[in-house]
């Protein structure tokens, strides 16, 4: 536990490098500050906190960074809470009303507000429903023997698979099988597209059905992910180096987005904050990432979150990224009233 005058230190370390990005010295906080305190009463402060793991003393330099530990200390017990102002809070509600009232692109709105408030990378993952149930398929003739089936489901998604047909078919012969499988699917979960009672005598039935489960299979388990702002990450001082930027662009790749997103730790009105080494992935290991899960009808969630260095304006970070989850909760309810 830090003593009062050690709190206040580090919370002054932090704030000034957050500022400044540059290592912070005992007499540059006496003389920004007017601490009634000796540059030498803060050096031997500063080298406790150093010796308990809070701050680090870059090779080149006498003053100090926070450190990982120094982050968690602060987002936990220093800083003091932030609310997104009323005015920004109206300018949102704006941009999104304004917007084309379809869930993706309030999802990839969502990501480029966030890149756009906090100056960071900002990524967003659109709603899914592990559990969706069929609302209807359609079969379309592409050629003689390959269809294309189009399955929606209960929270407007579309499923598209190509199916190879065990024998030419016509579209209005597609269009029976069709309502045959709809007879049987509709209401129905991925899981249970069991045998319909007519596949025996209808081999393409069986295979239409097949296609239909493996594509709306496929679809529910993948995530959409939008990223916004990357050049807001890689314009920070911490990534100037080529080995950092290289990093990052790697850990931003949308390839590797769900790696980096707690998304099954957070729930809705919930926000996890991971600093530097408490990324498992190993390229963010010198970013924070701070993710906020929304949720909405169905079973429906998903999760919104900004990347950064680990010098980032938490308590306005932390506060968008709530902001901006409670308010894609109350969309996704306006959308599937």
């Amino acid at each position: 536990m830090l003593s009062e005058r050690q709190a206040t230190i580090l919370d002054l370390i932090i704030r000034e490098h957050i500022d400044t990005a540059l290592p912070v010295g005992s007499e540059a906080l006496v003389r920004k500050y007017g601490l009634r305190l000796s540059s030498a009463t803060i050096r031997n402060e500063m080298a406790q906190l150093e010796e308990l793991g809070y701050i680090n003393h870059p090779h080149t330099s006498a003053g100090r960074i926070p450190s990982d530990r120094g982050y968690r200390y602060y987002v936990e017990a220093l800083m003091a809470e932030e609310q997104v102002a009323p005015d920004v809070q109206r300018t949102i509600r704006h941009q999104f009303h304004q917007a084309e009232r379809e869930v993706e692109d309030q999802v990839h709105l969502a990501a480029a507000v966030l890149a756009r408030l906090v100056h960071n990378a900002g990524i967003a993952v659109a709603p899914r429903v592990r559990t969706a149930k069929l609302r209807q398929v359609q079969l379309v003739s592409l050629h003689d023997q390959v269809a294309l089936a189009v399955a929606v489901l209960e929270d407007g998604r579309l499923c598209q698979s190509t199916v190879a047909l065990p024998e030419p078919m016509t579209q209005d012969e597609l269009a029976q099988v069709s309502r045959r499988l709809n007879g049987g699917l509709i209401g129905r979960r991925p899981s249970e597209f069991t045998e319909l009672p007519d596949e025996a005598a209808m081999p393409v039935l069986k295979a239409c059905r097949e296609a239909v489960a493996a594509a709306v299979t496929e679809d529910l388990a993948r995530d959409r992910t939008y990223l916004e702002g990357l050049r807001n990450v890689l314009s920070q001082p911490e990534f100037a180096r080529s080995d950092k930027m290289l990093g990052m662009l790697d850990a931003l790749d949308q390839r590797n987005l769900q790696l980096m997103l707690p998304i099954v730790d957070v729930g809705e009105g919930e926000i996890s904050i991971r600093i530097g080494g408490e990324n498992s992935y190993a390229p963010l290991q010198e970013a924070t990432v701070i993710v906020g899960g929304y949720s909405g009808p169905a079973g429906m969630s998903g999760a919104l979150g900004i990347v950064g260095p680990t010098r980032m304006e938490y308590a306005h970070a932390i506060a968008t990224v709530r902001y901006l989850s409670l308010l894609m909760g109350e969309l996704l309810e306006d959308l599937y009233r």
